[in-house]
């Protein structure tokens, strides 16, 4: 049994190893969750909940602002060129910034928590 819930999102990894299988980079990506198996065996006390907020608060801006750019491109460069059909390069360069996205928020959240986590120990030490 896992003491903390974070740790659950690991199982999410097994979608990258059907990545690696159907050898897709998209779904490759999902590999970065089995780094929360290592918060498993973690006691989430208040400061561990506060470094979860803390990350996640960095995640959600970053990925808003990514949306933001997103959204603010597309529209240029369906104005500019005045589109009115969808064809398949718009598709892929939609999907590209959405995985792109993702990925992004993904490495936010995870780098600023082991961050986080480096300075509690170092402070406890």
């Amino acid at each position: 049994m896992m003491k903390n819930k974070l740790g659950y999102l690991g199982f999410l990894g097994v979608i990258g190893f059907l990545g690696l299988w159907m050898r897709s980079f998209f779904f490759s990506i999902f590999l970065i969750f089995f780094f929360f198996f290592t918060y498993a065996k973690v006691i989430p006390d208040e400061l561990f909940k506060e470094n979860v907020k803390k990350s996640a608060l960095n995640a959600f801006i970053v990925n808003m602002i990514i949306n933001a750019v997103i959204v603010i491109v597309c529209s240029s460069i369906t104005n500019f060129y005045q589109l009115s059909t969808i064809n398949s390069s718009m598709v892929l360069y939609g999907f590209a910034a959405f995985v792109l996205n993702f990925v992004i928020s993904m490495l936010i959240f995870v780098l600023t928590l082991m961050i986080y986590g480096h300075k509690e120990k170092g402070v406890l030490e």
